[in-house]
């Protein structure tokens, strides 16, 4: 009969190691604690560019080839926002636009207050304040270069937006320096990847672009617009804020 192999076990030398090597760990854990210093844990890493973020609450965002026409402070649900109204310039970057484009386009902007504060299910709130209806809702895929030419990706969420005296289409996303989605989700798995390389937590800014269009219009025919614009939101707010 075949005898049972024994099974593997640590020699003393190598149980002795092993022990200082838990015992070292628990140390360095817990030795700050003993001399009045934060515990690693207690210290949440800060957001990068927060100043700059919270900003944005007052000053609202600059865009080249849009004018501020008015801008104000309003609360959605429980969250204040930043709604500027802009008007298109007749020349600059974005005069592209054909002459049937809006003229101008309302720019809403939420920003974190504290480096803890994450994005949330902002869109679904948004509609019911404003007394608006909601159909054709699809995806708005665009990139944009960072400073390194390197491209970055966003997916923002693109619908129409109506009532029986405006239609708008509307483009919703967070955006963030390395990118952008309408599912903050994926702004939470950036801001691990920070965390964990950086130190830092991921800044971020709630965005909504409402743009006139016709009363009950084709959403597609303003895919251009909205895409150009949602181009130029993004790129001035990796250029100034993050």
């Amino acid at each position: 009969m075949k005898s049972t192999p024994a099974k593997p076990t640590l020699s003393r030398p190598w149980r002795g190691w092993v022990a200082l090597l838990l015992l070292a760990i628990a140390l360095a854990a817990a030795l700050p604690g003993y001399f009045g210093k934060p515990w690693p844990w207690a210290q949440p890493p800060q957001m990068a560019h927060l100043e700059q973020v919270q900003a944005l609450r007052q000053s609202g965002l600059g865009l080249a080839g849009w004018q501020t026409e008015s801008r104000e402070e309003i609360r959605i649900g429980v969250r204040r926002w930043s709604m500027q109204t802009i008007v298109r310039e007749p020349s600059g970057p974005l005069a592209t636009l054909s002459s049937e484009s809006p003229a101008s386009a309302i720019l809403l902007l939420r920003s974190p207050m504290r480096s803890a504060d994450a994005p949330e299910i902002d869109w679904v709130s948004f509609s019911g304040e404003f007394g608006l209806r909601v159909d054709s809702r699809r995806n708005l895929r665009f990139s944009v270069n960072a400073s390194d030419g390197q491209p970055i990706l966003v997916n923002a969420r693109f619908s129409r937006h109506w009532n029986a005296e405006q239609t708008y289409a509307v483009v919703q996303w967070y955006a963030w320096p390395t990118g952008g989605s309408a599912d903050p989700g994926r702004w939470f798995w950036a801001d691990q990847r920070m965390q964990w390389t950086q130190q830092q937590r991921m800044p971020w800014v709630a965005i909504a672009l409402l743009l006139p269009m016709e009363p009950l219009g084709n959403l597609e025919e303003s895919r251009a617009d909205a895409e150009l614009l949602a181009k130029a939101v993004q790129s001035a707010l990796m250029a100034g804020a993050f």
